[in-house]
């Protein structure tokens, strides 16, 4: 994780986004036909629709139809999907490479990728699409991160537990540091959390692409917060917000530390605190190119506050239940 870094010129990604609609249709052959990639910045599409399977009458059809559809992402200044059963299931991911944070990667393919694999989620996955309450909501944002995860573990031909953890981190500092709405729906740490401990021991990049869809939708089923919990733990941590920018990152850590170790933090707020602290205790942030040591007594003491809760015994944990099917469109 590394603070306070300008960002390089951004390359374009036009190989890896014709590449990356090819490995969709391919691994998910219903979106033969159906599969459109829009890169907005670039201005570039990316998946040729069947116009008799999308019903539309023509190409100048099909590209009012999403320019239409790219205002929102414009105006929102985001990235999004689009699933239109109305058009034979078509699904259309809008990337939007100016308004992307380094959310999913290192790189900025490494990224872009990540943000096209987490709509593909929503595309894909039965719920993913779901936004009717908050807590449908924040359950299909965790759906979508974890079958990006997912994706990136079987493009890459191994489990990345280190990368599944420092997307699981990014979510968590957002909610920390901001605890605005956007943060909480996109709330997916938990659930992230359970997927790296499970690639300890299940080759989850070994999975095919169907299953990865049926194992995101169940982890996104079993392990996403509800939005009472999501807002619980935002405002736990308002200590953490509207900080003097001089105490820097050591500030932030310190403030973070202090509603984690707190006497009457409840299991949430330690479980999410704890796993923050632990990318700040270990060396994993890095300012200015450095790692962020924090050493001194004041240290000593929160790590072993944290070692001393960690060590007390939990309750067992709950079954892990497949579900039954996975379609290729939103339910």
């Amino acid at each position: 994780m590394q603070e306070n870094e300008t960002a390089p010129e951004k390359p374009s990604l036009s190989a890896a986004f014709n590449a990356v609609a090819q490995e969709a249709v391919a691994d998910y052959p219903a979106l033969a036909g159906r599969f459109i990639l829009v890169d907005l910045q670039e201005g570039q599409i990316h998946g040729i629709p069947n116009l008799m399977v999308t019903k539309f009458r023509s190409v100048e059809e099909v590209e009012k139809y999403l320019n239409d559809k790219a205002q929102k992402a414009i105006e929102q200044n985001t990235s999004n999907s689009v699933y239109d059963g109305t058009r034979g299931g078509l699904g259309v991911i809008f990337y939007n490479g100016d308004a992307q944070q380094p959310i999913f990667g290192t790189s900025d393919v490494e990224n872009a990728l990540g943000v096209i694999d987490h709509e593909l989620g929503h595309i894909l996955i039965p719920g993913g699409m779901d936004s009717t309450t908050p807590d449908a909501s924040i359950k299909s944002e965790n759906k979508a991160d974890l079958f990006s995860a997912l994706r990136k573990a079987r493009r890459d031909g191994e489990d990345d537990i280190a990368g599944t953890r420092l997307l699981a981190f990014t979510r968590a500092r957002a909610l920390i540091l901001s605890g605005n709405e956007e943060t909480q729906e996109h709330f997916t740490t938990f659930s992230l959390m359970k997927l790296a401990e499970m690639m300890r021991t299940t080759p989850m990049h070994k999975l095919q692409p169907q299953m990865a869809v049926g194992m995101a939708e169940m982890l996104g089923d079993q392990y996403s917060p509800s939005a009472e919990r999501v807002k619980a733990l935002a405002e736990a941590f308002t200590p953490c917000r509207g900080m003097d920018p001089r105490l820097g990152a050591e500030g932030v850590a310190r403030n973070i530390a202090s509603v984690t170790t707190a006497p009457d933090a409840s299991d949430d707020v330690f479980k999410l605190g704890s796993f923050v602290m632990s990318f700040y205790l270990n060396g994993q942030i890095r300012v200015h190119g450095k790692p962020l040591k924090l050493e001194g007594a004041f240290w000593d003491d929160v790590r072993e506050k944290i070692a001393a809760r960690e060590a007390q015994p939990k309750a067992p944990a709950g079954l892990i239940l497949f579900a039954s099917g996975a379609s290729n469109g939103p339910s």
